[in-house]
């Protein structure tokens, strides 16, 4: 792996072996401040985690533009959302 597509200091890693298209997606995620990022499975689902919305939109850009590029893969939606800290209800 390039010393350019290596995660920042203290990011998560991605695990590029598991599923190799969705490994500079989920690196670049990591430069563009995000805490850490995982995929859902097989996909289609990735998440990155941080603690700043503006910050959530440059992360969702970095990664969609990585998706297209490097992993030639189409992106339906990229959404910055807030996390729910309550968890499961009931009514």
């Amino acid at each position: 792996m390039a010393e350019s597509e290596q995660m920042p200091p203290g990011a998560m890693q991605c695990n590029a072996i598991h599923n190799p298209s969705w490994a500079v997606p989920t690196m670049r995620s990591g430069y563009a401040g995000a805490y850490g990022c995982t995929i859902s499975g097989a996909g289609p689902t990735c998440v990155a985690v941080t603690d700043d919305p503006q910050k959530g939109e440059r992360i969702a850009e970095a990664m969609v533009q990585a998706f297209v590029t490097s992993g030639k893969l189409a992106v339906n939606t990229a959404r910055v959302v807030r996390l729910d800290q309550t968890g499961a209800r009931t009514t």
